[in-house]
């Protein structure tokens, strides 16, 4: 055997199979052919630094030679910053990995090899900046067998890395696993030459086969030097793991309430499931079954001052969440001394850190996470520090990087229960009615017991169905089939129960065989509209009826419409009621851009995009299932009339749009997202009466032209009585003879070559048919 890169032919040792005994061999070293024999170890006469060996075969038995398996061990296990690096060992069942917060970047630093580099991470900081706000490092060396361990870390120099002002001194917590305190350690990086530096020295007891230990590093707590222009670097490169004897062994110790070492815990215990559960009653846990995640049952304990009388009535663990980064939350009933901590707690870093505020002010019963977002689901109303003003009713989400707390909205008016998340929606489950839209008061909208939220649209959204209850649990059911959505349960109180359940609109196409496919609108839609947009009933002013010339011109048998018996006309009866959330109007328009069709729907309703409410006018894309607001200003009112003409949107209702002259009536260009006010008069009541535009359409006898009716009296200065049209290309109002003394309802169309009927109700003629010029 050559090592390279010096080209050296290697003296070797090795253990005779045969006869047991140790041998030694240079050029000659032989390879059993006993098939019982499943390798063979060699090992070097001492230390070498290699890049690789050349094996040469110089003589064989049978057909041919052949090598079954070829592995180069190094003297310890190493754990390489670099993810990359840490590959899967022969007959080991995982490999080592690691974990890091904040920003790391990799760079190349000498080996004293000739030609080689090793790869190293390394992150800035901050000078002044605290431990726990850092960045952080986490390795996890695959520990194979119990037994005595030397555990080293590796600091390149700074000399090579021309970086010796920006290093200083780290802490390292070492976590053997067996129930072991951790072993922390402040180390300098400020060496000029590559060191490696012992960390631990002790047993390790692996708890399963798939066993790894952790080994984190943090800024320290009084960190060395001064820094460079402000900030400090820190070097992540290798752990490395020397075993020293094999003669370690676990002991057991029983007691109620204790782990295998005798010693009490509180709250959290980590089970590996390779350990069947026969002959480990939890009563008395020997040490095989302890991990070094049980350091949080032991800080929890001493954190509560280790409290003797622990009860169920007192401080409880309630729910866990993992984070890919090594974090680990903890939710339940507890208040913490050290650190100052309520009801939520994070363990990282090897120790237990508070959330921002302290944490939640009520208990915590559920956890679930969705990427770099903590959703926290229980009774609660703020943080400890009130740092969110009261939003947080009961429920909230709580971002990793950032340490903070945002609201759900104005969350929910009863205490959550579960919470779990699929594709991108999290299902809530609990003791709930409401979803509010605000802190106070009851505005929002129903939702009895069960309810989701878009975690990537941050909106609450139609479940799909509808359900009347108390729920206490909710879960994903198993893997669904190819082509099939996943299944969801939930338990509890359930009252009532429905497929469908729609707040104002649904889609409805034809499915398969035939039959109408159903599809609700994935957005919840909300009843907290203003009661100042909301139309009311009026009474028209009193005119008298005089004669119409333009009925005389253009109706030949004036005689069949009966004449009134009264001079005066009544108002147009009230429209029928619509309780918001009410979808009144509705339009579908195709973007020449990108060929995608979309809904347009108005009424009276409110929705939000997650941080801003809108109410009356939303977009609806049926591919994402997202409903989105026009830009611009929000009109401020209802919508009862929608119209689409190429790529304008015409909008009529009772409604204003803050910061222009628009009263009922409004123009949208769908292309550049923006009101069209310039040019467009705006349509004004008869003595300060509110306008109302009932109906919209385009004029089958005239391009370009849309009908528009309702309650109006002028547009702009134009006399335009209750119908009026527009000229799209002119861009100008048009009346229609002498206008109509009334209140228009609808408008319909005959043959092509006729012209629209309206539909004029009051008091005393109803149904009275009108073809207009």
């Amino acid at each position: 055997m050559t090592s390279i890169p010096d080209n050296v032919v290697q003296q070797l040792h090795y253990v005779d199979p045969a006869t047991g005994q140790n041998q030694t061999c240079t050029t000659n070293c032989p390879l059993s052919t006993d098939t019982s024999v499943p390798y063979q170890d060699f090992t070097f006469d001492s230390a070498v630094n290699l890049t690789g060996v050349q094996v040469t075969l110089s003589a064989w038995k049978g057909a041919s030679p052949g090598l079954h398996l070829f592995q180069l061990l190094s003297s310890g296990a190493f754990a390489s910053a670099v993810g990359g690096n840490n590959g899967l060992s022969c007959f080991a069942p995982v490999p080592s990995n690691t974990t890091f917060t904040g920003t790391w970047t990799e760079i190349d630093a000498n080996t004293n090899i000739p030609a080689t580099t090793q790869s190293v991470l390394v992150a800035t900081v901050d000078v002044g900046t605290s431990p726990a706000n850092g960045p952080s490092f986490t390795w996890m060396p695959y520990v194979s067998a119990s037994g005595q361990y030397d555990i080293n870390l590796l600091i390149p120099g700074c000399t090579d890395f021309q970086d010796c002002a920006l290093r200083t001194s780290v802490k390292i917590a070492a976590f053997p696993g067996g129930g072991q305190d951790p072993t922390v350690t402040d180390v300098s990086q400020q060496n000029q030459d590559d060191v490696v530096q012992q960390i631990y020295s002790g047993p390790i007891v692996p708890s399963s086969p798939d066993f790894v230990m952790t080994v984190t590093m943090t800024l320290a707590d009084n960190p060395a030097g001064s820094g460079q222009n402000g900030k400090y670097r820190l070097v992540a490169d290798r752990v490395q793991l020397i075993l020293t004897s094999a003669n370690t062994t676990g002991t057991t110790a029983n007691g109620n309430g204790t782990t295998g070492n005798g010693k009490t815990t509180f709250g959290f215990l980590e089970w590996p499931l390779s350990l069947s559960s026969g002959g480990n009653a939890a009563t008395g846990l020997p040490n095989t079954t302890e991990t070094f995640l049980d350091v949080i049952g032991f800080s929890l304990f001493s954190s509560l001052g280790r409290t003797a009388g622990i009860s169920s009535s007192g401080p409880s663990v309630a729910a866990v969440a993992h984070h890919p980064s090594g974090a680990i939350f903890i939710g339940g009933k507890f208040n913490l001394s050290t650190p100052d901590a309520s009801n939520i707690v994070v363990f990282k870093n090897g120790a237990l850190t508070a959330l921002s505020g302290g944490g939640l002010n009520g208990p915590v019963t559920s956890l679930s996470l969705y990427g770099d977002t903590l959703f926290v689901g229980g009774t609660f109303t703020d943080t400890p520090a009130s740092s969110t003003n009261g939003l947080l009713s009961n429920i909230a989400s709580y971002v990793i990087s950032s340490d903070q707390w945002s609201p759900l909205v104005a969350g929910l008016d009863g205490p959550v229960k579960r919470l779990d998340i699929d594709n991108g929606q999290l299902t809530v489950a609990g003791n709930f009615t409401f979803i509010r839209s605000t802190s106070s008061g009851n505005t929002g909208r129903e939702s009895q017991g069960l309810a989701s939220w878009n975690a990537s649209n941050s909106g609450w959204v139609n479940p799909g169905g509808f359900l009347l209850g108390s729920l206490t649990f909710v879960g994903n059911g198993t893997a669904p089939a190819k082509g099939q959505q996943q299944s969801q349960m939930v338990a509890g109180n359930v009252q009532k129960s429905l497929s469908f359940g729609a707040s104002g609109f649904v889609l409805l196409k034809n499915g398969d065989n035939g039959q109408p496919e159903v599809t609700p609108l994935t957005v919840q839609l909300g009843d907290d509209v203003s009661t100042s947009t909301t139309p009311a009933s009026r009474r028209r002013a009193v005119h008298p009826r005089t004669p119409s010339t333009w009925i005389s011109r253009h109706v030949p048998h004036p005689r069949l419409v009966a004449r009134q018996s009264s001079t005066t006309l009544a108002p147009l009866p009230s429209p029928p009621p619509a309780p918001a959330p009410a979808v009144l109007a509705g339009v579908f328009w195709t973007n020449t851009t990108n060929t995608q069709q979309v809904a347009i729907i108005g009424g009276n309703f409110t929705f939000t995009d997650g941080s801003t409410e809108f109410s009356g006018l939303a977009v609806y894309n049926p591919s994402t299932g997202a409903l989105a607001p026009l830009r611009g200003q929000a009109i401020n009112g209802t919508v009862r009339a929608l119209l689409v003409q190429d790529n304008l949107l015409f909008v009529g209702g009772q409604f204003t749009i803050p910061g222009a002259d628009v009263a009922g009536f409004a123009i949208y260009d769908l292309l550049q997202n923006t009101w069209v006010t310039s040019g467009v008069p705006a349509l004004q009541g008869t003595s300060g009466a509110s306008v109302v535009v009932r109906s919209l359409s385009a004029s089958t006898a005239k391009s370009n032209t849309v009908i528009v009716a309702g309650s109006f009296a002028l547009a702009g200065s134009l006399p335009c009585r209750a119908i009026c049209s527009w000229d799209v290309g002119g861009k100008q109002w048009k009346p229609l003879g002498n206008g109509i003394q009334g209140d228009v309802a609808s408008v319909a169309y005959a043959e092509v070559s006729l012209r629209p009927f309206v539909r004029d109700r009051d008091a005393n003629d109803l149904d009275r048919a009108i073809k207009t010029s």
